[in-house]
């Protein structure tokens, strides 16, 4: 699939001033019409990746 990627980075500040840094990225697809891929990585919380897999269009 074509893809348009979509990264965000923030930094999430909590009690006492302690920050975590955390990225997440979204590969969306125009054709089937939502995110194929995501990622989620935080210093604290570490990483998390998920994919579609398969995909199939519905007829019309």
């Amino acid at each position: 699939f074509k893809a348009l990627r979509v990264e965000l980075r923030d930094r999430i500040v909590g009690t006492g001033g302690v920050y975590d840094l955390v990225t997440l990225t979204y590969w969306y697809v125009r054709d089937v019409n939502r995110f194929v891929k995501y990622s989620y990585r935080s210093v604290y919380e570490g990483a998390v990746d998920a994919e579609m897999v398969s995909y199939k269009p519905v007829a019309r």
